[in-house]
């Protein structure tokens, strides 16, 4: 597909700039030496299209740079990482490992999520992409968090745009084992118009994969806001 590479949204990464590091450089260590360091006075801002695309300092990167090469951890980095991980009682290796395990599962479900229902939001039935198809804006939105227990499976998951996404989350509608959508009385005019009409959820087909009534009953008990 050609690119138009005067538009803002192109990015060119060349291969010949890449440069390997002996020993990874933390992202925790990276913001602690953006906060400390007196030098940076012009922080780059982040990329229009994409939010964790930003202009580093040179300085910062010089320095990245020189650690990754040389082979040797800076020592700001152990102190950053853990620091981070003290809250989750575990390792610097226990918390990398969980979390490479948290973006693979992640991105499984999205794509068993999308097989199931296409890219189209389950409420609001819209669809937002790219034309030909390879992005899509809808996210994962889970019935019972994860962090409450709730399984990282196609049973307690639906695709949502990521506005209503946020407001699935915050309780201000939930949806019923009927499909039914409930809106709180706290949801505003503006939200309910963005499901366009819509007042029944989108399930799959497939009765298998349908969600779960425990998933659904959970998050119209203890997360819905209420009529």
């Amino acid at each position: 597909m050609k690119r138009d590479k005067h538009d803002p949204r192109f990015l060119v990464l060349s291969l010949s700039d890449v440069v390997p590091f002996r020993v990874p450089i933390s992202p925790a260590w990276l913001r602690e030496i953006e906060l400390n360091d007196s030098s940076q006075s012009d922080e780059g801002e982040f990329y229009r299209y994409a939010e964790g695309i930003r202009r580093l300092h040179p300085h910062t990167f010089d320095r990245i740079v020189a650690w990754g090469t040389n082979g040797s951890a800076p020592p700001e980095q152990g102190v950053a990482d853990q620091a981070q991980t003290e809250a989750f009682g575990e390792t610097v290796e226990e918390r990398e490992r969980r979390l490479r395990s948290e973006l693979v599962r992640s991105r499984r479900l999205r794509f068993d999520v999308i097989e199931l229902y296409g890219p189209k939001c389950a409420c609001s039935s819209l669809i937002v992409g790219a034309s030909d198809g390879s992005e899509h804006e809808v996210e994962v939105c889970h019935f019972m968090p994860v962090k409450l227990g709730g399984p990282d499976n196609v049973e307690n998951a639906f695709p949502l745009t990521r506005t209503l996404h946020f407001a699935y989350d915050r309780g201000l509608f939930t949806v019923r084992p009927s499909r039914k959508i409930l809106f709180s009385s706290e949801a505003t005019s503006d939200l309910k118009w963005l499901f366009r009409g819509n007042t029944h959820a989108r399930f799959p087909a497939d009765g298998s994969a349908r969600p779960k009534t425990e998933y659904l009953d959970f998050h119209f008990r203890e997360i819905f806001r209420g009529r």
